[in-house]
């Protein structure tokens, strides 16, 4: 769409007018194919930090990084029970960690 004929600006301001207009139908039309999540300001940490449980853990228990981090956004985005779901496997890798080095059994599938 053509803004200025021949090169000269429109002194009434009609091409700005346009343009903003034109400009926020189209914002519009791409923020309508896109959602959007609120997190509070006080929790975006939880989304943000890839090693919530400290570099330490993450170094040492790498299998477990992922459900810690999911864990983490889960509690930023207030999904309690998904953020206990990601907890509980790290739990578990971690029972099964200890069980191999006290050299016990451990499988939930006897309990």
């Amino acid at each position: 769409m053509a803004f200025q004929a021949e090169g000269k600006c429109d002194p009434g301001g009609k091409d700005v007018d346009e343009r903003i207009r034109v400009s926020r139908r189209m914002l519009y039309q791409e923020m309508g194919q896109l959602c959007y999540m609120e997190i509070p300001n006080g929790q975006i940490h939880y989304w943000k930090d890839l090693t919530p449980f400290g570099v330490d853990v993450s170094k040492r228990f790498p299998e477990t990084n992922y459900d810690i981090e999911q864990a983490s956004k889960c509690l930023a985005l207030d999904r309690a029970t998904s953020c206990v779901f990601h907890l509980m496997r790290v739990l578990d890798y971690a029972l099964q960690r200890l069980a191999k080095r006290l050299k016990v059994s451990y499988d939930v599938r006897d309990s």
